[in-house]
C-alpha cells in the first residue's frame, strides 16, 4: 500500500498536539526518533538552540513545556507546506514524510517544520528533525505598511509608500 503523507502527519500532529497541550515531556520526546534533532528559535525559551536524542530535547523543554502555553495547533494546509513525502538519500532513499503546522503560544503566533521517517524498530513515524518558531511577538506587530513620514526616511519630501525608482 503507497505511503499516504496527510494520514501520517495528521495521526503524528495529533498526538504531538495533545503532549504539547497537556505539557506532557515524555509524550512529547517519545515523537522524535532517539538521535532526532529539534531545533528552537525562541519558542520555548528566549534563546535559539539545537538539541540531539531525546534527553537532551527533553531536559530542555521539561522547565518551559508549561509556560509555552501552546494553543490552536493545526497543519498548515497551504499549497508548498501540505504534508508531502520526500525521498532522504543520506538514509539509503527513505521516504520521509515533511510537514508543517501553526499554533499559538504564550509569545505569539508560531509554526513548526518536522520530517517523519519511519522508526526501524517499530515502524511508527517519528521526528527526524522539528524546527519550531516563533513568528511574531504578541504586542509587537509589524505593521502592513511603513508610515509615510520623511524623518524615517532621512530624505526630505520622501514618501516612502512609493516606489525607489521614483527618486
Amino acid at each position: 500500500m503507497p505511503l499516504d503523507p496527510r494520514l501520517v502527519a495528521t495521526g503524528w500532529l495529533s498526538a504531538c498536539a495533545s503532549a504539547l497541550s497537556d505539557c506532557n515531556v515524555g509524550a512529547l520526546t517519545e515523537l522524535f526518533l532517539p538521535n532526532g534533532w529539534m531545533r528552537d528559535w525562541l519558542v520555548f525559551t528566549w534563546d535559539i538552540r539545537s538539541l540531539d536524542g531525546r534527553p537532551k530535547i527533553s531536559s530542555y523543554v521539561a522547565p518551559s513545556l508549561y509556560a509555552a502555553q501552546f494553543t490552536d495547533i493545526h497543519l498548515d494546509e497551504s499549497e508548498d507546506l501540505s504534508p508531502r513525502i520526500a525521498i532522504l538519500d543520506a538514509l539509503q532513499n527513505a521516504e520521509a514524510v515533511e510537514l508543517a503546522f501553526k499554533f499559538q503560544c504564550a509569545r505569539g503566533p508560531g509554526r513548526a517544520f518536522v520530517r517523519l521517517i519511519s522508526d526501524p524498530f517499530d515502524g511508527d513515524y517519528r521526528a527526524l528533525t522539528a524546527f519550531f518558531q516563533l513568528c511574531e511577538l504578541h504586542g509587537h506587530e509589524e505593521p502592513g505598511t511603513l508610515p509615510h513620514r520623511e524623518e524615517l526616511a532621512g530624505i526630505p519630501g520622501r514618501d516612502m509608500g512609493l516606489a525607489f525608482e521614483e527618486y
